[in-house]
């Protein structure tokens, strides 16, 4: 597999779906266990949350000791648009339509999940830099 197909439009639309959906679904089945402590499953369902999210950087880490990549900007500005944003979006989307239907939801989702994408976000740039493969 290279960058260019990596980062091809099916595999753009798949990654926003793929980020838009993740935190509805994580909150769905957060929702499936009923925990004494709340915090505790909350950190818990977001640290499953990153390791799955972490998933499309890990492939494109993986694309990049193989290949020579010309711009790293260009892919972390795909990454930006098409992982980044829609997680952070709909995150904050489901976390107000969870506290407006009724649920406990007080915006610390939006919060930790946020923070926690940020910064695996930020560590996957600096690993793309890292451990490209140089001409």
């Amino acid at each position: 597999m290279t960058t260019d197909k990596l980062y091809s439009k099916k595999f753009i639309i798949y990654k926003v779906i793929f980020a838009a959906l993740l935190p509805l679904l994580t909150l769905l089945f957060s929702m499936l266990f009923d925990s004494d402590n709340a915090v505790i499953q909350l950190f818990a369902t977001v640290f499953f949350m990153g390791l799955i999210y972490s998933a499309p950087y890990l492939l494109t880490l993986m694309v990049l000791r193989k290949e020579v990549a010309v711009g790293i900007g260009r892919l972390v500005f795909l990454d930006t648009v098409t992982l980044l944003f829609p997680i952070i979006i709909s995150t904050v989307l489901c976390d107000a339509f969870f506290s407006v239907s009724g649920g406990q939801a007080q915006g610390f989702f939006s919060v930790i999940v946020i923070g926690v994408v940020v910064m695996l976000t930020l560590v996957f740039w600096s690993l793309y830099m890292l451990f490209r493969k140089k001409q």
